[in-house]
């Protein structure tokens, strides 16, 4: 291995060290110039589609922590599918919130990500109190 090779072994793996902090800068690893014959290309290409990942992973999180469900949703990021998943359960629970102030009081609620923790029972619990509650309340 020549003094190059080894040059740009240190700067992808300083961008890999990077990523893993959270601290990811792309423009160190985009100064290395590599052609598509050098056999360190596809992983140059493969660290910065890890970064994109985690950045539009970050963004999503983010932006859900914040209540904010009408984010955009990433697509093919398997690093966040997960949260996908609660993304669409919680989108669900608004609109069956949305159909029970309609007066429909036959929603129920079963949230896949959300039944898997401890949550549920605090989700479910005041849930089916305000159904009982509106749908036997007299007008």
């Amino acid at each position: 291995m020549n003094k190059e090779d080894i040059e740009k072994i240190k700067v992808l793996n300083s961008a890999m060290w990077q990523i893993v902090k959270g601290k990811f800068n792309s423009s160190e690893l985009r100064k290395l110039s590599l052609n598509k014959d050098d056999p360190f290309y596809k992983l140059h290409q493969n660290i910065l589609k890890a970064s994109r990942k985690l950045d539009e992973s970050s963004h999503f999180v983010k932006d859900l922590g914040n209540g904010k469900l009408n984010t955009i949703v990433p697509n093919n990021n398997f690093i966040i599918s997960y949260f996908k998943e609660l993304h669409s359960d919680l989108k669900h629970l608004i609109w069956q919130i949305k159909e029970i102030t309609k007066g429909d009081y036959s929603q129920t609620v079963y949230l896949k990500v959300i039944y898997e923790f401890s949550y549920w029972p605090r989700i479910y619990k005041p849930f089916y109190s305000i159904i009982f509650s509106c749908n036997y309340s007299p007008l």
